[in-house]
């Protein structure tokens, strides 16, 4: 046998494997936005394939249920977590990537450490300080507790990242004029840039993925708080205890859930730099 045809056959195979693999990945999200688009007679039906796809369910979603302010609070929390984990994040790690103190690497371990700990190991200590600082069932608190997981990690992802760059760099900065922040500013942070948006998309995914605290510092809800606070994972989960019958429904909200984590296959370049 030839040698092209053998890497033609090989070829093939891997690309035929591929395509199986990738069919497994996406089939579940198939799954959820078909059953979205069906009727409730048929949401239990899976031999039903092929049906007149309505937009019924999406509609009691987002207007009926008012899902996307649940979707805003969940965004909102995210982002504000990552802002500010990244800038104090960063400011740390550069911290320990650039200067020499005593008892650096202990420190360093003990922020580490702090990522360790279970979060469900917390959630009494919290939930009884945000209790009597009148900060439950807001966002504050879910802000603040996401802070404490996101940092120790943030920390030492980009300590790693300032430590690839090289002083001279930095020392050439220096020499021409620039101060120490404009160093960091204007050439370590550029270069620093892929390691960042990958940081950054972790600990978003951190975030927008947490369930168990944020469920659990809703307990003591008005219909205020619940409607200006719960994120929506927690929404869908109270509504499908009180209404688990209306399986199609939360299919729309189900796709919503998982849409902002597909979207970080566009950024996969930085990934794979980070």
């Amino acid at each position: 046998m030839k040698v092209k045809t053998k890497r033609r056959i090989c070829g093939a195979l891997y690309a035929f494997a591929m395509a199986v693999v990738c069919i497994l990945c996406t089939f579940p999200f198939f799954w959820m936005l078909s059953i979205s688009l069906k009727e409730q007679s048929q949401a239990y039906d899976p031999s039903v394939w092929l049906f007149s796809p309505i937009w019924d369910n999406y509609k009691n979603v987002f207007v009926n249920r008012n899902l996307m302010k649940y979707l805003f609070n969940s965004l909102v929390t995210a982002v504000v977590t990552t802002v500010i984990s990244m800038v104090l994040g960063c400011l740390a790690a550069y911290g320990f990537a650039r200067f020499r103190f005593d008892k650096q690497e202990n420190l360093a371990f003990w922020v580490l450490s702090l990522r360790m700990l279970p979060p469900m190991a917390t959630v009494l200590p919290f939930f009884v300080m945000a209790s009597l600082c009148h900060v439950l069932d807001t966002r504050l608190v879910l802000i603040i507790v996401y802070m404490l997981f996101n940092i120790p990690f943030t920390i030492w992802m980009m300590r790693g990242f300032f430590e690839d760059i090289p002083c001279e760099i930095e020392e050439a900065a220096r020499v021409d004029g620039c101060s120490l922040l404009q160093a960091l500013q204007k050439v370590v942070l550029p270069m620093a840039l892929p390691g960042m948006v990958a940081t950054a998309i972790f600990c978003i995914i951190n975030s927008w993925n947490e369930f168990c605290i944020c469920s659990l510092s809703h307990i003591e809800q008005s219909e205020y708080t619940a409607y200006y606070s719960t994120d929506v994972s927690v929404r869908i989960r109270r509504s499908l205890g009180r209404d688990v019958c209306r399986r199609c429904d939360f299919h729309p909200a189900y796709d919503t859930i998982c849409h902002p984590c597909s979207k970080i296959y566009d950024q996969r370049t930085y990934l794979w730099r980070g």
